[in-house]
Parts: structure tokens; C-alpha cells; sequence
């Protein structure tokens, strides 16, 4: 193996145990200061692709515990936010992947002030809702799903062990929900939500 490689799976590593150990309750006790100095370096005008240096493999943001929950604090210290970004909701920092793909974290605040974590998006290629315009119900199968956005959010039934739907966020605002049966798609239910996270990543990130 690569020494990179081995590099890689350290990180991996070391991070999963990083979330898994996290309480699950967000600290409500977080220095200010510390997160006054990570809000500080929020930037709207500069390239992201000119701003972060350090790389995750694509499972961290895929296949691990999710860092919803942690403090703005937690998460800067388990992978140090380098590109973050202010708007009306609060806050998102945008991580990227080794294998190129980009993860953006939303940051809110509680009653306190405490900026915790809420929701997040992993891509690689962008994904519409018209792209799923070709499916056909009864016909397509979760494969042709998977080749429109490999990256949903997957749900297996615990009864039948099969997937009962798929869950996909696409750029122009929608969550896209695909139901199956026998692996076939049964139903596809478009929904444009206001939280959906690409309505609020900034033009520069898209």
C-alpha cells in the first residue's frame, strides 16, 4: 500500500473514533473566543478551490457517524475548517474529498450562541431533478438510480432487508425520493423544501 494510502486510512481511522466518542448532546460550555476565531476567517469572495489544502477520503462524509450534533469547535477539531462561509441561516464550512468530490456542513445557533452542526451535502458531480426525468417507473432499477447520483441517502427496510427508498438533495432545491420494490422503482416524489442544503450554498460554490 501507498504510503499516502496508509496516510489516508490513519486519518480515516482517527476520525471515526473521533465522532464515535463525541457525546451525543452538543457541549453547551464551548470557548467563545475559539469559535469568534473560526467564524473570523468566514470569506464569501474567495475560489474555495483556492482556499482548502487538506483532503478526506469520500467515506468520512459517506459511511461514518454524521457530525450533526457537534459544536462548531468539536467539528474544527477533528478536521480543521478552512473555508467557511456566512449567510442568513448562520454559517457553512466546505470540506473537499480525496477523490474530488466537495461536503458542505451548515452551522446554526442555539439559545446559547454554541454553533452547532445540522445538516450536510456531500457531491461530486452535480445532480438536477430533471436528471431523473429518464427513470421509468416499474422498469429502472436501483442501479440506474445510483449511476444518476451514487451518493443519495439509502434506506433498507429492517423487515425485508431490501431498500424501500432513496433520498437525493439536487442543486436546484429539491429533495428527489425514490421508492422501490424488488429493487425496481415503484414511485419518485419531488419535493422543493427550504432546507434542502444546496438552496444555500453560495454561487461561488456551485
Amino acid at each position: 500500500m501507498k504510503r499516502a494510502n496508509l496516510l489516508n486510512l490513519a486519518l480515516f481511522i482517527t476520525i471515526i473514533t473521533c465522532f464515535s466518542n463525541c457525546a451525543e448532546n452538543p457541549k453547551e460550555r464551548v470557548s467563545m473566543e475559539t469559535q469568534d476565531a473560526i467564524i473570523a476567517i468566514a470569506d464569501n469572495t474567495t475560489a474555495k478551490e483556492l482556499i482548502i489544502t487538506d483532503e478526506y477520503p469520500r467515506e468520512l462524509f459517506l459511511d461514518v457517524p454524521k457530525p450533526y450534533g457537534l459544536t462548531m469547535v468539536e467539528i474544527n477539531e477533528i478536521m480543521p475548517i478552512q473555508c467557511m462561509r456566512k449567510i442568513a441561516q448562520g454559517y457553512y464550512a466546505v470540506f473537499r474529498s480525496v477523490e474530488g468530490g466537495w461536503f458542505y456542513l451548515g452551522f446554526e445557533s442555539n439559545d446559547s450562541g454554541v454553533f452547532i452542526a445540522k445538516n450536510g451535502w456531500y457531491y461530486e458531480i452535480p445532480v438536477q431533478k430533471t436528471d431523473f426525468s429518464n427513470l421509468i417507473i416499474g422498469e429502472s432499477t436501483l442501479e440506474n438510480v445510483r449511476e444518476i447520483d451514487p451518493f443519495g441517502l439509502e434506506y433498507i427496510s429492517p423487515y425485508t432487508g431490501m431498500l424501500p427508498c432513496s433520498i437525493h438533495q439536487t442543486i436546484d432545491g429539491f429533495f428527489v425520493e425514490v421508492r422501490y420494490r424488488n429493487g425496481i422503482v415503484e414511485k419518485i416524489i419531488y419535493e422543493q423544501r427550504d432546507h434542502v442544503m444546496s438552496n444555500y450554498i453560495l454561487p461561488i460554490d456551485m
